[in-house]
């Protein structure tokens, strides 16, 4: 009974921790003025508070690090606001090479590793991966290496291949649901069957999920989040 209670409440204690970063990424609209002959605000509100949190050597890095690592968790509610804050991070930060080991590389590495694994392996459904990788070749094909050397690293995979999906998808105009489907035809066909894109335990110090876990948290996720909890109780 304990042990379900501790996991309960670790569990809720994740789902507010995402949602507080979550939220830290959202540009919410300008509030009306409460009197008429006030001059509206413009531009988005909470803008300047994230855009410091990102600039900040230290909270941006462990933000992005946060929203990683959920990818890796047993909570597929938690995995869900994640990938809304990735998506919204890639967005801001894109351009910012202080970001690009984390995002081109090493969430990439996570991506690749969720539509190569088997569906019991992990809590992220294929859509979300799929938007996610779309978002990550996009935001960072054109202005980092790494995607391409990870890329580079799916069985099978070779020159041509990725040059060809680099004039596709870089140099063409076409929509989103496109360019999921030509990422998905021609990245998976390299890997698929294959176990040879890891995921990234290095950032979560440990494997990939385990193919039994179906429901609740390891012992080593508890601790996990237990240690971050105390690294992190001054931040802010």
């Amino acid at each position: 009974k304990d042990e379900i209670i501790s996991d309960q409440m670790l569990r809720l204690l994740h789902r507010e921790v995402i949602e507080l970063v979550v939220s830290c990424l959202e540009d919410f609209p300008p509030l009306p003025p409460t009197d008429p002959s006030n001059i509206p605000e413009t531009g988005p509100r909470n803008q300047d508070l994230s855009n410091y949190l990102l600039s900040s050597p230290s909270i941006g890095p462990t933000f992005t690090k946060i929203l990683t690592c959920t990818l890796l968790w047993s909570d597929s509610t938690a995995i869900n606001r994640a990938v809304v804050g990735i998506q919204r991070l890639i967005a801001r930060v894109k351009t910012n090479v202080a970001y690009h080991e984390m995002l081109a590389s090493e969430l990439l590495k996570i991506v690749l590793w969720g539509l190569l694994a088997s569906q019991k392996e992990h809590h992220v459904t294929e859509s979300a991966l799929l938007n996610l990788l779309k978002d990550i070749y996009i935001g960072f094909a054109s202005l980092t290496p790494l995607v391409r050397n990870e890329l580079a690293q799916l069985p099978d995979m070779n020159s041509v291949t990725l040059d060809q999906l680099e004039e596709t998808l870089l140099k063409k105009q076409m929509s989103e649901k496109k360019q999921k489907a030509i990422l998905k035809e021609i990245l998976l066909s390299k890997g698929k069957g294959q176990a040879a894109v890891p995921a990234l335990g290095v950032l979560a110090g440990r494997e990939k999920p385990s193919a039994t876990q179906t429901g609740g948290w390891s012992e080593e996720e508890r601790q996990l989040c237990f240690a971050w909890v105390e690294a992190n109780q001054g931040f802010g």
